[in-house]
């Protein structure tokens, strides 16, 4: 097991929005304007994931959560719907 020393990223599962990494990216910038890179821009393994960098402000951070869990709701409610 390798533990970086010093990374300020997190990577996260976005598997169930039904999107791949790409997908889900480009739609959360275009429609909640926030910017997440896809995880496949760091290697196959990511296509489910989306890296997300912690190197801001407390409340930047916060703001841009609730943007995507509010994106993420809406997916699925229209996968219900």
């Amino acid at each position: 097991v390798y533990t970086p020393q010093g990374a300020f990223y997190i990577m996260v599962d976005v598997s169930d929005s039904g999107l791949d990494s790409r997908q889900f990216a480009l739609r959360l910038l275009d429609e909640r304007r926030v910017a997440v890179a896809p995880g496949t821009a760091f290697g196959d393994f990511g296509d489910d994931f989306v890296r997300i960098s912690l190197a801001t402000e407390k409340s930047l951070l916060l703001e841009g959560v609730h943007r995507m869990c509010a994106f993420v709701e809406e997916l699925a409610g229209l996968k219900a719907g």
